[in-house]
């Protein structure tokens, strides 16, 4: 659960596990299911039996996030408040946006979803926020990005700073899925159509199986998944607008 005092996030942590690991500290993975903007890297401490003991917030995975922290606290974590200052996490986004922009690292969909919304852009906002289009999108000028976990390659079909539509065409590797939490989709509105192949997409609950020539108006902010469970790639067209 989410708690907010002046200048931190506040988060309730429960049955951490320690983690082996080969570098300084000790790893404890907790569940982790809330909806919020939080980075690799930012320093955090946990408030374990009334004891405030340091840390770096290490890992962020599906569900799951992992604090190493500076001293040990035994196997099993049973009950925490992980507490991340503000100014701390302003320092992760900025170190992350730094070695992205150097190359040091090929971020996931899913880092680059959390990094957009931080700013409040689009996807395509924070993959061109660096470049001034026009209104004319020539096929060889459309930029392409692969997602180097699932391989996933995204293609900007359309986006001008002064016009509330974007066009995006993916095509999914088969047995290959991604995940986009609901705030990616706040004041937007999606519509999804499938050129080629079969499609599952997961939203709110919901689960409908697209075949080529279907389409899907996405419906309230909820977590999406866009699946690929066919044994052939799927290419799909996403148009969205801000509202």
């Amino acid at each position: 659960m989410l708690q907010r005092y002046s200048g931190h996030k506040q988060f309730t942590l429960e049955g951490g596990e320690k983690l082996p690991t080969k570098t300084a500290g000790f790893s404890y993975q907790f569940e982790f299911g809330e909806e919020a903007n939080i980075f690799e890297g930012a320093m955090v401490e946990l408030l374990i039996e009334g004891r405030r003991v340091a840390g770096n917030l290490t890992g962020i995975l599906q569900g799951r996030i992992i604090v190493t922290l500076q001293e040990e606290r035994g196997k099993i974590i049973a009950s925490s408040i992980l507490r991340i200052n503000n100014t701390a996490l302003l320092q992760a986004l900025h170190d992350r946006l730094e070695k992205i922009e150097r190359g040091e690292v090929s971020p996931s969909a899913g880092i680059l979803v959390r990094l957009a919304t931080a700013f409040d852009l689009t996807l395509a906002g924070l993959l061109l926020r660096a470049e001034e289009t026009g209104r004319l999108f020539r096929a060889e000028a459309q930029p392409q990005w692969r997602d180097p976990r699932t391989g996933y390659v995204r293609r900007q079909i359309f986006r001008a700073s002064d016009h509330p539509v974007e066009v995006v065409q993916v095509e999914m590797p088969a047995g290959k899925k991604a995940s986009f939490p609901a705030s990616s989709y706040v004041n937007m509105r999606h519509v999804v159509w499938v050129e080629s192949g079969e499609l599952v997409l997961i939203q709110g609950g919901d689960r409908n199986l697209l075949k080529a020539g279907d389409s899907l108006g996405f419906g309230p902010p909820s977590d999406v998944t866009y699946a690929n469970e066919g044994k052939k790639p799927c290419r799909y067209i996403v148009t969205l607008a801000r509202t």
